[in-house]
This record gives C-alpha cells, sequence and structure tokens, in this order.
C-alpha cells in the first residue's frame, strides 16, 4: 500500500498539470472547441483528484477504527 507522500506527490503533480493546461490556453488566448474541452476536463480531472484524495483519506481514517 503506497504512502500517503507518494501520493500527495501524484496528486500535486496532477493539479500543476491541469493548472498548467488551463493557463497555458487562457495565455495563448486560444478560442476553439478543442481549448474549451481541454479547459473543462482540466477543471473536471482536477476535481476529481481533489475528491479521490478527500474521499480516500476518509476512507483509510474510517478502516483504522
Amino acid at each position: 500500500q503506497p504512502s500517503w507522500k507518494i501520493r500527495r506527490r501524484v496528486i500535486f503533480a496532477t493539479l500543476i498539470f491541469c493548472a498548467s493546461v488551463i493557463a497555458w490556453c487562457l495565455y495563448k488566448g486560444v478560442d476553439s472547441a478543442i481549448a474549451s474541452t481541454a479547459i473543462n476536463m482540466a477543471f473536471l480531472t482536477g476535481s476529481g483528484v481533489v475528491g479521490s484524495y478527500v474521499f480516500g483519506a476518509v476512507w483509510q481514517d474510517n478502516k483504522r477504527i
């Protein structure tokens, strides 16, 4: 079972990637359906990662009790 240190690294790397995709699309001023989809998917991926992180922490804490 991987430690939380490794999980946090993966989570932060994923969130940094999502933020960089959004920043790149906004910085370049790309106005297309592909850029819009990329931004939407980056937000959804980031939200899913944060939700999974919180749910995983709660699940693991409840298993200890």
